[in-house]
């Protein structure tokens, strides 16, 4: 008689409670299952996609205003669909990305198979729809298919009627919410290894966290991966080993204020973390992992105006976060995105534009794409005027809190006499009324009122370009709120990579070396531009002169400027060095110092000491 036992592992049902599919066997076989009780603590991982990484579908109305078979207004990992539109003009853009008709494209499943089918048509759709994650995903971490029946027997298999397969569960998790080609690996490298620390039956680490694995992270000296502090050891892996971390993906509408985005996906965490607790678990709080612009949502996540959720949250990773914005987000909506050197960055750029007025259709109207301007706390003179032989002529903000000062002394003298307001100043050291909000004929302005609204959407009687910098000052004032807040336990890698160069200053530079018989610049107003790098001002006496912008010359990923922007994340900090932005989470250092951080993190959950 066999007395061997099968060993079998518990994994997570659609639903979040735990289960197993057991086949059954002959009578003749004899041999036990073993089936290990799931840990009563849960701690949900959240991982945050970057800006342009969740897919999202537009409204019935705009589906048939723009005449299309689908709803699908963005869904990157869909290759074809994306190709189609590099061609679409500003209008058809601003209506597509439209942040009032928009919203994340979720997967539909039931979550109560004992009732409810899982083959039911609208399932049936959203596996077709949601299919960036295959149908052939296998088993990883909790997410576990039911088994086949033997080869010989496979003909008579009909799983799925009412068992989830691991691409469905995965699914329901929100994993093909995001751009899973970018994605898809640090999302499954994490499910792997914080779900697989316990050889089964035994207080021993699992295979998957020792030497010789393409992520090495047990021993490691975290100055390898550019950060500082102790190796992580096994004492603090085994320490945290016996709890499931299943791995959430959360799109949002990046179109959105991010701080909108931290008001609904606060609401999805609460739903997390009370589901686990209807099921009987220990559940209290979540471990939240970014990529750029998913930082800014997990920052307001912090706040009690958005997201309310400090609470909830045990720690943070961040990757590759535009902490006070960036120089690109202005260089694109002058001149256009920037060629890219991978296919994802490159669809990128065609879709959402090649041109300043194919994307200023969408970025003037879209107040989460303004939350990506350099905000007041990056570091002055950003934007500069060079004469033709590289001579600084002009830096704004100004650097000099004097003219403000003055100006503010001068109207209180005036409103104390009763004369007229003084005249303000040009500039005052602040990037909304230096730049952002200037008066549209100044050259170096944001904005050409001309290119913000090519769709002519209704707009109920307001003007494009005030609407415009009402955003931009909203934009501002969510940065301010958020200004300096960061988890206490947050950790964060970003890229400083001199051959990544990333626009830290964005420059223009005259055709000429001398610029005196022009005048002031900041009198200077636009003449023309051909919305690709090359200005014509007017200046003193009615002269013209041509400017163009230069390429970037400061290190980062190639859009994230280290020293600018980066490297302000407040944390423990990673410096970096072989990757672009996008693809950041395609490096190891990267994926390592995040399976570090979050290990790190996990052990400061309170039960532990208990």
């Amino acid at each position: 008689m066999a007395t061997d036992r099968i060993h079998l592992k518990t994994g997570e049902e659609i639903g979040g409670y735990a289960g197993a599919v057991v086949a059954l066997t002959p009578s003749t076989d004899t041999r036990r299952v073993s089936l290990p009780v799931p840990p009563d603590k849960v701690i949900p991982v959240i991982f945050l996609p970057g800006i342009m990484g969740s897919h999202l579908r537009m409204s019935r109305k705009r589906q048939k205003d723009l005449e299309r078979d689908d709803n699908i207004a963005w869904r990157p990992d869909d290759t074809g669909d994306t190709l189609a539109r590099r061609n679409d003009s500003p209008g058809r853009r601003q209506m597509n990305f439209d942040p009032d008709e928009t919203e994340v494209d979720r997967y539909e499943i039931t979550e109560d198979a004992g009732k409810f089918d899982m083959t039911g048509e609208e399932t049936v759709n959203s596996d077709k729809r949601h299919a960036n994650v295959p149908d052939g995903l296998p088993d990883i971490g909790l997410l576990m298919s039911a088994p086949l029946p033997p080869a010989a027997e496979q003909w008579k298999a009909k799983r799925g009627k009412h068992e989830a397969t691991a691409a469905q569960k995965a699914r329901w998790r929100g994993w093909s919410e995001v751009m899973f080609e970018t994605y898809g690996e640090v999302i499954k490298l994490m499910e792997a290894h914080l779900n697989d620390m316990l050889v089964p039956l035994a207080r021993e680490l699992s295979p998957t966290w020792k030497k010789g694995r393409k992520v090495e992270v047990l021993g490691v000296n975290p100055a390898y991966w550019g950060g500082a502090g102790d190796a992580l050891t096994e004492a603090d892996v085994l320490r945290v080993a016996n709890c499931w971390y299943p791995v959430y993906a959360m799109g949002y509408n990046w179109l959105e204020s991010n701080g909108t985005s931290a008001k609904k996906l606060a609401r999805r965490i609460d739903e997390i973390i009370g589901m686990y607790k209807a099921n009987g678990r220990q559940c209290e709080n979540v471990i939240v992992v970014t990529h750029s612009m998913g930082g800014l949502v997990a920052r307001a996540l912090l706040h009690p105006d958005y997201g309310n959720a400090q609470d909830k949250i045990l720690g943070v990773y961040h990757s590759a976060q535009p902490a006070l914005g960036a120089g690109a987000a202005y260089k694109r909506v002058r001149t256009g995105s920037d060629v890219q050197d991978n296919l994802v960055g490159d669809i990128a750029r065609n879709v959402m534009g090649r041109t300043g007025k194919e994307v200023t259709a969408v970025f003037a109207n879209a107040s989460g794409l303004l939350e990506l301007l350099p905000t007041a706390s990056y570091p002055r003179g950003w934007l500069r005027l060079q004469t033709g032989d590289y001579r600084q002529a002009m830096a704004l903000p100004i650097t000099s809190d004097a003219p403000l000062k003055a100006y503010l002394n001068d109207l209180d003298l005036h409103q104390k006499l009763g004369v007229d307001k003084p005249a303000p100043p040009m500039a005052v050291g602040d990037p909304v009324y230096d730049i952002y909000t200037r008066n549209p004929q100044a050259w170096w302005r944001l904005l050409n009122p001309e290119w913000i609204n090519p769709a002519d959407k209704d707009l109920r009687g307001a003007e494009p370009y005030a609407l415009a910098k009402k955003r931009i000052a909203a934009a501002q004032l969510f940065h301010k709120n958020i200004k300096d807040l960061y988890h206490p336990t947050t950790y964060a890698s970003y890229g400083e990579d001199s051959s990544q160069k990333s626009y830290g200053s964005v420059t223009w530079r005259a055709e000429t070396a001398d610029l005196v018989p022009h005048g002031d610049p900041l009198t200077w107003t636009i003449e023309s531009e051909d919305a690709e790098g090359r200005i014509v001002v007017r200046t003193r006496g009615n002269q013209t002169l041509t400017l163009r912008l230069e390429p970037p010359t400061d290190a980062g990923d190639q859009t994230v400027p280290a020293k600018a922007s980066a490297e302000a994340v407040r944390g423990t900090l990673f410096r970096q060095t072989g990757y672009e932005h996008q693809g950041s989470y395609q490096n190891d250092q990267v994926l390592a110092s995040a399976l570090y951080s979050i290990i790190k993190i996990a052990n400061t959950a309170p039960w532990w000491r208990q």
